[in-house]
């Protein structure tokens, strides 16, 4: 995982203006494809709720996917367009992750995440299903928050706390920087390796 590419990345208010979001607004990001199994229409029902309670949240959406027709409707239906931007594909990850407040990964059946450490490695916090991948990397209410899975899964009371405090927000994405660096990095995956490979050598009597 190359997270030293965030090093040094600033919130230059590049996407803000890009997309006309005003001053102090919060930004809330995803940054995956929609594809069915992704269940980006279960964020965006739990958007209404949360824009009940803060109204100036915008949701943006980095990704391509076939679904992402289906689901500018449903934004509509919902009337919710206002507030969720499709930004479609993206080069500029680590630029969105510095302008978020924070981020979320609606799978429920992602294998590992690797949006979920460049997040941290942003010193933002993620929002995840508390499955597969996600379990593996988040550290519940530490460096982001778990959702327990469901049938639609509810993110508004995690994306609705995190939004309320963010002395919260700030304290897990330095914590999260922390654990990026301490169990993600290139060099912690090399000496891994390295250990690992020692360990099957045959030794000398």
């Amino acid at each position: 995982m190359r997270i030293e590419r965030f090093d040094n990345v600033h919130d230059t208010e590049k996407v803000r203006h890009e997309f006309n979001i005003p001053a102090r607004h919060k930004i809330v990001s995803v940054i995956k494809d929609a594809r069915p199994e992704v269940n980006l229409k279960d964020l965006l029902y739990s958007v209404p709720e949360v824009l009940s309670r803060y109204p100036k949240t915008h949701f943006l959406i980095a990704g391509g996917g076939i679904e992402t027709d289906k689901l500018k409707e449903l934004a509509k239906k919902l009337q919710i367009e206002g507030n969720v931007i499709f930004a479609g594909i993206r080069e500029d990850v680590p630029d969105i992750i510095a302008e978020s407040d924070f981020t979320i990964d609606p799978s429920p059946v992602e294998a590992f995440g690797n949006v979920i450490v460049e997040s941290m490695a942003g010193r933002k916090p993620v929002i995840a299903v508390n499955a597969w991948g996600p379990k593996e990397i988040i550290v519940h209410e530490e460096t982001g928050i778990l959702v327990e899975p469901g049938n639609p899964t509810d993110f508004a009371p995690a994306i609705i706390e995190l939004l309320s405090s963010p002395e919260k927000v700030k304290k897990m994405g330095d914590k999260g920087l922390e654990r990026a660096m301490k169990f993600f990095s290139a060099e912690h995956m090399v000496d891994n390796t390295v250990n690992l490979t020692m360990e099957f050598l045959p030794h000398e009597s």
